[in-house]
């Protein structure tokens, strides 16, 4: 048997193909572009309990109006016209496009991708991401900078370029996942919603979309 390949400094430029990539051994986050694996920064606190908040939300969520799932990242996105393997932070995948999951990786482009901004990855997640997600046909993609304090949802308009969705009533809305409905006032609490919390904040989006 061929022993796993590892990460390294000599192997991030070089050129591996997609089923190799999701063959390598690593730590940390790392992403398959051209044809090189590209090694992420690690995150900061704030970023890992901003994660945790949202993958909790939308997957109580989810689980209560069974329009689909959410996916954390490490489980990465092929956008095979793009040459790019992705891994966003969250990605939410509606029920329609369950088929498209395989085991090891997403294949094509999922409904909603969400990246959480960090320092280091300012550039590529307002430009680089933005354009490829938009290129490859991502419906919606969710941008959370806790830098800024800026929490925004673009969604593909009919020339399939991203514009950025209204708040409605102080909220983030979503397009796909009606009901849903975040103040951004939560995410910028020094402490976070805890998890009864959150599951009364699905509870009030729940009942508002069928009251």
């Amino acid at each position: 048997m061929t022993p796993q390949k590892a990460i390294d400094e000599s192997t991030t430029d070089e050129r591996v193909s997609f089923e190799e990539y999701l063959k390598l051994g690593h730590e940390g986050r790392v992403e398959w572009v051209d044809g090189r694996v590209e090694k992420l920064m690690p995150v900061s606190l704030i970023h890992v309990e901003m994660f945790g908040f949202l993958y909790l939300l939308l997957r109580f969520f989810l689980n209560r109006t069974k329009l689909g799932v959410v996916k954390p990242g490490g489980y990465p996105i092929k956008l095979s016209e793009l040459s790019r393997a992705r891994e966003p932070d969250l990605m939410v995948v509606l029920s329609a496009n369950a088929d498209r999951m395989k085991p090891t990786y997403f294949d094509g482009a999922p409904d909603i991708c969400i990246e959480i901004v960090s320092p280091e990855s300012v550039g590529r997640d307002y430009e680089t991401k933005f354009n490829e997600y938009e290129a490859a046909g991502v419906t919606e993609y969710w941008l959370f900078d806790p830098a800024r304090r800026a929490a925004d949802i673009y969604a593909l308009d009919e020339d399939g370029k991203y514009a950025r969705l209204p708040m409605r009533q102080g909220k983030l809305v979503s397009n796909l996942l009606p009901g849903f409905a975040l103040d951004p006032a939560l995410l910028w609490q020094r402490e976070l919603p805890n998890e009864d919390a959150i599951l009364d904040l699905v509870a009030e989006m729940v009942t508002a979309d069928t009251g």
